[in-house]
């Protein structure tokens, strides 16, 4: 099961995206690029999508867990 959210109410974010079976979770940022993010726990995105700041709490992502850099004109999904 994939869950997209594209109102994330963060001014950088622009859609959010995780994917259970493959603990994968994405953030599209404004104009610039989709990071993946391999091995996130359901809790961790849970914690994410109820931050006040999605901005902030991103950072801890970014801090903790290893990503992929996507450009955006080459995002298929």
């Amino acid at each position: 099961m994939k869950i997209t959210i594209t109102e994330t109410g963060s001014k950088l974010i622009t859609e959010f995206s995780y994917h259970y079976e493959k603990k994968e979770m994405s953030i599209e940022y404004l104009n610039t690029a989709k990071y993946v993010y391999p091995d996130v726990e359901a809790a961790v995105v849970s914690e994410f999508i109820e931050a006040e700041s999605k901005g902030r709490y991103i950072n801890s992502i970014k801090a903790n867990y290893s990503n992929e850099k996507i450009l955006t004109e080459d995002v298929k999904d």
